[in-house]
This record gives structure tokens, C-alpha cells and sequence, in this order.
């Protein structure tokens, strides 16, 4: 708006200088249009030509009384055009050469026009400001709870998620963005506590019902010899009844409390570099000293030249719990036969395989061996908590390997343990292991 002010004032100036210094040298139509442009002043205009000795050849100056500095006139004829400012008012020099002399001519003037629409455009802009304020606040309250209705919806849906309705799950939308992916974990993690919580509930009840099998026996076998008088042999036969019942229930709280002891938010998980070899030779003593009238071999296949292709990092007593289970298990149901175990070793895992030459399992009830308080269907005859097998794999999942069960096509159960963890920390070698059996 400046700019195009001062190209008004050095338009002026120039009709001016044709006005005054050019009338002896136009046309009489040219003079006209000329002096009616000449008419069409500007808002405080004021108009000044000075001669060539600088004094004051024409003034139109309706409010200025005091003229230019002379360092100012001089400036102009200098750089032939000067534009500058006095307060409110813009002003414009030229230098014009005429026949009459060289003048200098300095039109000023206020651009009220330019000052009124600024003022207006100032107006606008607060009010447009103050306007924006207000719509952003309605229209951004508007768009953040449409953004955050999603979230809403998930919160309130979770609240009213309690032990008694863990089925329901929240809606996961269009599964592309950061509320559907939330939405996906909570689901993820809701279906793992229903998980846990009908795994909780089924042991709850199994337990109360083995647990409660041999404690009614007990109080049965105590009732009746407290009936009347017995002979001393069947206050033998009745003991031995309830020794057999108190092993029994002793033999149902151990696994209980090894299962409960298995987990692995346990804070007081202890874990350790174990050396395989070790623990199965352990594993081996112990058995042969509670089944004294089996054998029990172990080959060992693939040894490694270093030590550390035998260690793997976990809790020893947990491991030697399972692997006791199952040559427990195999020592039992091998009827006076021979129970082998396998040691075999690589560079990515390695491997325990547990056989037996006993009655087997029935292949329909191979995936459910390993369910809490299962027992299959020929394994009746034998004392068993049914907690064996689920504690086994419990543990050996807790040590991030995996466990196999097959049946032997000459007779028998082979059960697999895979360990993948292995050479957790630099031990000094041990004497190298041939491919023997011992």
C-alpha cells in the first residue's frame, strides 16, 4: 500500500511539473486534460518547486508554512528521485529539466484511503482471529471426541469386564491403527486370563476331588476299627490301609506343590548353569534306590569335545523333578523290564529320550497324557496322582524346550525332552564322554 502511495505521488508530481513549467510548450487540448488531472488532489497534499538556486519557483501548501532543508533538495537532484517520509505523510522528489531551468519538485501528501483500509483491514483480522478461536474450539472439542470415541468405547467395554464375564472381548475395528492394535493386546491378554482362570477353576476341582478320595478313606478306615475291638492282625491290615492312603495323599500334595512351584512368575526361581551329563547320572541313582529290581541304562550319543555343549541354564530342582517323573513313570509300568535313557547332543539343542518296554499308552489318549489329574485308561492299577506328566511339561516348557511322546513298535512309551538353551557360560572342561552306555 506504500509503494503504490508513492507511485501516486511521483504520477502527481509529474503532472504538476508538465502544469506549471510545460504550458508554453503543449497544445491547448493537451494543457486541459493535463489541468483537469491537476485538479484531482490528494487527502493534505502539499506541492513545492524549487529553482536552481533552490528557492521557491511555486507553493501549494494549504498547511506546511516552512519549506524543505536544503540538504534534502540537494539529495534529490543528486539521485534524480527520492521517496521519504515526515511523520504521517509520504513524500515524493523529482528532478525535472526544463527550458525554463532545472527544478526540483516535491509533492507530500497523507494516504488517508491507505490508513482507513488499513484500519478496517485490522478490524477484520481481530475479528476473523477472535472468530477462528471460537470455531477451532467447537469444531477441535467436535474432532477429539470423534478420535477419542474409540478409546471411550474400549475403556467403558473394560470396566465392564469382570472374573465372571472374561469371554467378552472388545471390537477391534478396522485393524489397521493404534486404537484396533490396543484393542487387539487387551483381547490377546483377556483370552489368556480366561486361560488361566478356567485352568485355575479345573485344577481347583480336580484337586478337591483327589484330595478328597483318600482323606474319605481314611476317616472310613479309622470309623470302622474304632467300631469295636479288633485282633492285632487286622489292626496291621487296617494301618497298612491307611499307610497306603496317607502315601497316596503325600505323593498328591508334593506334585501340588511342585506344580504351584513350577510357575514362572515364582520370585523365588532360582536358576543355574547345569551340566546335563550330572543330572541324569543323579536322576539314575535316585531311581535304582527307590526301584531296586530295575534296570536302568543311560547311552550317551554325540558328545561334545567342550563342556559347555552340556550345560543348559535353568532350576536344577525343577529339572530333576521331571526327569525323575518320567523314569519313574517308565520304571513303573516297564514290569521288571529295562528302562533306557538317551543322552544325544548338537550344536543347537539337546535331546533326553526316556524309554521304556511297559504297557504303552493308548493312541486316543495321547494328547491328554499330559493334562492335570489325566490318567489313561490302563495306568489304573497303579498308585499315581494324574499330576505327574502335566508337572513334566510344565517344567520343560518353563525352560523354553519341548517334550514328545510316541509309543515303541515293540512294546512300550518313549518320551523326548528338547532343550535349545545351551552353553550358557564358559565352565572349565570335564573328562571328555565316548559314545558308551552305563
Amino acid at each position: 500500500m506504500k509503494n503504490s502511495f508513492y507511485a501516486e505521488l511521483k504520477q502527481r508530481a509529474f503532472i504538476i511539473a508538465q502544469l506549471y513549467l510545460e504550458e508554453d510548450e503543449m497544445e491547448a487540448n493537451q494543457f486541459k486534460q493535463v489541468k483537469s488531472k491537476s485538479l484531482q488532489t490528494l487527502p493534505k497534499e502539499v506541492i513545492r518547486i524549487y529553482d536552481s538556486i533552490n528557492g521557491p519557483a511555486f507553493v501549494f501548501d494549504s498547511t506546511a508554512k516552512n519549506g524543505y532543508n536544503k540538504e534534502i533538495i540537494e539529495q534529490i537532484r543528486k539521485e534524480k528521485y527520492l521517496e521519504f517520509e515526515d511523520k504521517d505523510s509520504q513524500m515524493v522528489g523529482i528532478y525535472y529539466l526544463d527550458n525554463q531551468g532545472n527544478f526540483v519538485i516535491i509533492v507530500s501528501a497523507i494516504n488517508e484511503n491507505g490508513i482507513s483500509r488499513l484500519a478496517n483491514l485490522k478490524e477484520i483480522l481481530i475479528i476473523g482471529f477472535i472468530l477462528s478461536l471460537i470455531i477451532v474450539y467447537f469444531t477441535g472439542n467436535f474432532f477429539s471426541r470423534q478420535v477419542m470415541r474409540p478409546m471411550s468405547n474400549i475403556i467403558r467395554k473394560v470396566n465392564k469386564i469382570t472374573a465372571s464375564n472374561l469371554h467378552l472381548r472388545l471390537n477391534t475395528g478396522n485393524g489397521k491403527d493404534e486404537i484396533s492394535e490396543l484393542a487387539f493386546t487387551f483381547n490377546n491378554m483377556l483370552n489368556r486370563l480366561e486361560k488361566v482362570f478356567e485352568m485355575q477353576k479345573t485344577f481347583v476341582q480336580n484337586a478337591s476331588h483327589e484330595l478328597r478320595t483318600p482323606l474319605t478313606s481314611l476317616i472310613l478306615e479309622i470309623e470302622v476299627i474304632l467300631e469295636k475291638g479288633r485282633s492285632n492282625e487286622e489292626y496291621k491290615e487296617t494301618l497298612k490301609s491307611i499307610l497306603f492312603e496317607a502315601e497316596h495323599l503325600n505323593i498328591l500334595t508334593t506334585s501340588l506343590l511342585n506344580l504351584a512351584n513350577s510357575s514362572s512368575d515364582n520370585p523365588t526361581m532360582y536358576y543355574e548353569n547345569i551340566y546335563m551329563d550330572d543330572l541324569l547320572l543323579e536322576v539314575k541313582k535316585e531311581a535304582e534306590t527307590q526301584v531296586s529290581d530295575r534296570v536302568i541304562k543311560i547311552q550317551y550319543i554325540n558328545m561334545p569335545s567342550d563342556s559347555l555343549g552340556l550345560v543348559i541354564k535353568g532350576n536344577k530342582k525343577l529339572l530333576h523333578i521331571a526327569i525323575f517323573n518320567i523314569v519313574e513313570n517308565a520304571c513303573k509300568f516297564s514290569d521288571n523290564k529295562e528302562v533306557m535313557i538317551v543322552l544325544e547332543c548338537s550344536d543347537k539343542n539337546i535331546k533326553i529320550i526316556i524309554s521304556d518296554q511297559g504297557v504303552g499308552i493308548p493312541e486316543k489318549e495321547m494328547e491328554k497324557i499330559f493334562e492335570p489329574f489325566y490318567r489313561a485308561s490302563n495306568a489304573y492299577n497303579h498308585l499315581g496322582s494324574g499330576i505327574g506328566l502335566s508337572l513334566v511339561k510344565k517344567i520343560i516348557e518353563l525352560h523354553k524346550g519341548k517334550i514328545n511322546v510316541s509309543n515303541n513298535p515293540n512294546g512300550g512309551t518313549m518320551f523326548e525332552m528338547i532343550f535349545y538353551q545351551i552353553g550358557s557360560i564358559i565352565l572349565p572342561d570335564k573328562t571328555q564322554l565316548k559314545n558308551e552306555i552305563y
